[in-house]
């Protein structure tokens, strides 16, 4: 980072080559936007070549000399966002150009005693289809344009206390040839943390509204996705009824966006958001199966746990059971004892669960050792959904068993909490929150099977209850070889197994892959697909299983006693 003395220098150089403080000619007009006393708005502007114009408009009586202003790559968690960013430039009130100098991912703008400035920048995504690498960036293309706030919100930062305690943050959408969405509604007054969570869309996307009983579902679709989008509305407006106690106020309205995956006809991903959520899906997915309706009632979810009920950053790894693993568990839970799913797909859920937690070599990873090797191994990305979801399916029990509630009523207490819905959530506040809801003590759970890496009592818990895990032996496809992806979404081959089939056919550790590489595991007799990229284009390599063995978990019931365990039928 440049000195400030250094930087206020470089400032004023590069401000007299402008020839700022000057009476000479207005450079560049101010855009139209109607800023309080002070404040700072964002205005966003699409045109049909997919790129966004954004211009961020900060007015204070005492605005420092410089204003530090951060682009994505330095806050949203991810880098590569810079790519995509380009013409930064900035005026004053009058008009005037200011000097702008960009060192890094952050622009440091002159304002020398000034009340006002625009910083204005164009977004031109890299990126024109959605895949598996491009999820989380801006995407643009003759047809739309959509992103997620992380990848395109700018954000000041060193703005004095009182600006930022009085600050008012609006989102101005201009009438220009595309009409800016969000999942926000873009009328109303936002927190700059709502804008960088949310999502923002435009072009050509076909609108289906439903609503019902005070609330309202707002769903557009890609006019190119086959999904039907009158089955996607119901069944949006389904799951936002069956949460309706939980997101409370929110539920009234809800703004979905449903994008096309381009790199996989079976994709089914998501993403909730401030507002609403984001469904990705794929040319094969149908909007009538259990599949994509498990999928709306996740990200539907995730508008409580995740984007109203916030975690604290240094914590993002370690509290990812409760973010992702309870979300999985609390929402199919809500879902079949509300009828969306039938209850033996919730039972069905559980059983893949304890079977993925019990064969994954990361459950010797304790939580609080979750590092940034995450982003980049399968295992681990995988771990917490299963970890969170058994954690929950215990704590449920145990819960039930004491008379202290349930998971579902633990949340309807969390968003009622003035603290969990100030501060962000760490481990050990979501562990006094639960002390505080049931009036029992979780610290010994929290410090062996959350905190610690002692394996959750699956066995032993589940067998008082009459659920038992049954653990087999099984035939299974032997390929040997595993892969991993890099923090930028590409796939490689990360391990190969001396004399296994794939070294056979000539699969390597470090071979860099198109996409998910297609591995058959219900067959002995399948065959492995993986497209490498060369030099030459794309070679193809089948690897024909060889005989293998692998561990295998099933769930059983007695005579159905989870269904009062889990609440159905209590409706």
């Amino acid at each position: 980072m440049i000195p400030n003395s250094q930087l206020l220098s470089a400032l004023l150089v590069l401000g007299t080559l402008l020839g700022l403080g000057c009476s000479g000619p207005v450079l560049v007009a101010p855009p139209a936007v109607d800023l309080p006393g002070y404040g700072f708005s964002y205005d966003f502007r699409a045109a049909p070549s997919g790129d966004l114009q954004v211009t961020l408009s900060i007015r204070s009586d005492h605005l420092p000399d410089a204003v530090e202003i951060a682009f994505p790559d330095r806050v949203a968690g991810r880098t590569g966002f810079l790519e995509a960013i380009t013409s930064i430039h900035a005026t004053d009130e009058a008009g005037r150009e200011l000097a702008v100098l960009v060192e890094g991912a952050s622009a440091f703008v002159g304002v020398q005693g000034g009340q006002a400035l625009y910083l204005s920048y164009q977004i031109a995504p890299r990126d024109r289809d959605l895949t598996h690498a491009s999820r989380f960036r801006a995407i643009g293309s003759a047809d739309r344009f959509f992103s997620f706030g992380h990848a395109i919100v700018a954000q000041p930062l060193n703005l004095n206390p009182d600006f930022d305690r009085n600050a008012r943050v609006t989102v101005h959408a201009e009438d220009g040839v595309w009409q800016i969405r969000s999942t926000l509604p873009l009328d109303e007054a936002h927190s700059i943390n709502q804008l960088v969570d949310a999502g923002y869309f435009a072009g050509r996307f076909e609108h289906v509204q439903r609503a019902r009983g005070g609330r309202t579902v707002d769903l557009w679709i890609e006019e190119s996705i086959a999904s039907q989008p009158q089955t996607l509305a119901d069944l949006a407006l389904a799951v936002v009824e069956a949460q309706a106690d939980l997101l409370g106020e929110a539920a009234n309205g809800t703004r979905v966006v449903v994008l096309r995956r381009a790199d996989d006809v079976d994709a089914r991903t998501g993403s909730g958001r401030a507002g609403g959520f984001i469904l990705e899906v794929g040319d094969n997915v149908d909007a009538r199966t259990d599949g994509l309706t498990e999928l709306i009632a996740h990200e539907n979810f995730h508008r409580l746990n995740g984007h109203t009920l916030t975690f604290a950053a240094r914590d993002q790894l370690q509290t990812m059971w409760f973010r992702e693993g309870v979300t999985d568990f609390v929402s199919m839970q809500n879902a079949a004892a509300r009828g969306l799913i039938e209850e033996s797909t919730f039972f069905r859920y559980l059983g893949r669960a304890i079977a993925a937690y019990l064969n994954n070599p990361a459950r010797q990873v304790p939580m609080s050792s979750m590092s940034e090797d995450f982003w980049t191994n399968r295992d681990m990305q995988r771990f917490p959904y299963d970890h969170g979801a058994i954690a929950a399916l215990l704590i449920e029990l145990e819960l039930r068993r004491t008379g202290g509630g349930t998971v579902e009523g633990f949340f309807g207490y969390l968003g009622g909490d003035a603290s969990a819905l100030v501060l962000p959530l760490t481990n050990a506040a979501i562990r006094d929150a639960l002390e505080r809801y049931s009036g029992a003590s979780w610290t010994a759970f929290f410090d062996e099977h959350i905190l610690g890496g002692e394996p959750l009592p699956v066995f032993s818990q589940l067998n008082e209850i009459g659920l038992e895990v049954v653990e087999r032996v099984e035939p299974a496809p032997y390929y040997g070889f595993r892969t991993s992806i890099t923090v930028d979404g590409g796939w490689f081959v990360s391990q190969v197994d001396a004399g296994s089939p794939s070294a056979a056919a000539g699969v390597y550790p470090g071979m860099e892959l198109r996409s998910e590489p297609y591995v058959p595991q219900h067959s002995v007799d399948a065959t492995a697909r993986l497209d490498e990229v060369t030099n030459r284009g794309i070679r193809t390599i089948q690897v024909q299983a060889g005989q293998g063995q692998r561990r295998a978990f099933a769930l059983t019931a007695a005579e159905d006693s989870y269904r009062a365990w889990f609440g159905f039928g209590d409706e």
